[in-house]
């Protein structure tokens, strides 16, 4: 039913893993430096992950993560620089500190509008991410969150432009600053400006 702290630490030619259903928690460090591990699949069992727990997995790029997570651990994925795309479940609250570091290989994410909190340096040094979602519900973005981050040029945020506006966005955030804000908006919009919505199919629609 869980996976023990540092239990597969330093495992350096482990390539896949497959967690069963049925099991709750993974540990911190649990799968850290696994540098020749490429995918895993998180069952929707899975309610939490320890911090550091696929820290300098170099080689992952892909990973299925259950949709009944509430909190990115700290350094979660750190280091990851082949990881190329991730989706978070809808019940989100909250990305931890440099959860997604150096995830160099990383173009996009999405991030659900449940989350409240997005702590510092969460995507810093993701120099390949392109587009980014925001949630409406943040009151900051914090130093270091989008620090060189030099291809992020997109930005789908959830909110209104007041609501953004609001925002408090903290130093060394200069790329999220300078992107393109599309604001959501579920029918069409009558002033000028950028705006955003889903389809009947789930996919992105620009006003």
């Amino acid at each position: 039913t869980s996976i023990g702290n540092y239990a597969f630490y330093g495992c350096s030619s482990l390539e896949s893993v497959n967690v069963p259903y049925g099991v709750t928690s993974i540990g911190y460090y649990a799968f850290q430096k696994c540098t020749s591990l490429k995918n895993i699949s998180i069952p929707d069992s899975v309610t939490s992950i320890g911090y550091y727990a696929f820290y300098g997995c170099s080689s992952l790029e892909s990973i299925v993560l259950s949709k009944n997570l509430t909190y990115i651990e700290n350094r979660l994925f750190y280091n990851c620089s082949s990881l190329k795309e991730v989706e978070l479940g809808d019940i989100v609250v909250s990305i931890g500190s440099y959860a997604f570091c150096n995830c160099s290989s990383l173009t996009s994410i999405y991030i659900p509008n449940s989350v409240t909190s997005i702590e510092q340096g969460a995507f810093e040094d993701c120099n390949s991410l392109t587009s980014i979602f925001i949630p409406s519900g943040l009151a900051e973005i914090p130093i270091w969150t989008f620090y060189n981050c030099s291809s992020l040029n997109t930005v789908y945020f959830y909110g209104t432009a007041d609501d953004w506006d609001a925002l408090s966005i903290g130093n060394y955030n200069t790329k999220l600053n300078s992107a393109t804000i599309y604001y959501y908006s579920e029918t069409q919009p009558e002033d000028d400006g950028n705006y955003w919505h889903y389809d009947e199919n789930d996919e992105i629609v620009i006003w």
